[in-house]
């Protein structure tokens, strides 16, 4: 494959199993009512900036569903953000 590297990006036209496959992909997992909450936001948010949504996006939908946030998921997202 000489290095490339294929990633499903999440907009308005996005499914159940490509947000259950970024999240896992993030090392995040999610029962299935979150994911179908998680799944409402980015296609709200897609449809609103006219984008598709990000890996931070992403984790910042999930820990708004958590019912007492999430530290797992604050600390991936600092990841996120020293990669960049």
């Amino acid at each position: 494959m000489f290095g490339r590297t294929r990633s499903i990006l999440l907009g308005k036209h996005s499914g159940m199993a490509a947000v259950t496959n970024a999240l896992a992909s993030l090392g995040v997992t999610a029962d299935e009512s979150r994911a179908r909450r998680v799944l409402d936001e980015i296609r709200t948010h897609a449809v609103a900036v006219k984008r598709s949504v990000g890996d931070l996006e992403l984790l910042e939908f999930y820990a708004a569903t958590a019912p007492h946030g999430s530290v797992r998921v604050a600390k991936v997202a600092m990841d996120l953000e020293t990669q960049c």
